[in-house]
């Protein structure tokens, strides 16, 4: 599953720390994800970045 997760996150000018203290999601997790080594992560863990990043799941998880 790709993903705008790193794009989102440059849009809002915001590091992979700063993503990670606002979502609560490790920043080695938000990494993994960035880099498609963590393809499919939990549910919860996608509704945190989403609510942090102020979009959708879909918006940033793309099937």
């Amino acid at each position: 599953m790709k993903n705008r997760l790193q794009e989102m996150r440059w849009e809002k000018n915001w590091s992979q720390a700063q993503l990670a203290l606002r979502s609560n999601v490790p920043r080695s997790t938000i990494g993994y994800i960035e880099n498609n080594q963590f393809e499919n992560p939990r549910v919860y863990t996608a509704i945190k970045l989403a609510h942090a990043l102020g979009v959708s799941v879909e918006d940033i998880f793309i099937l």
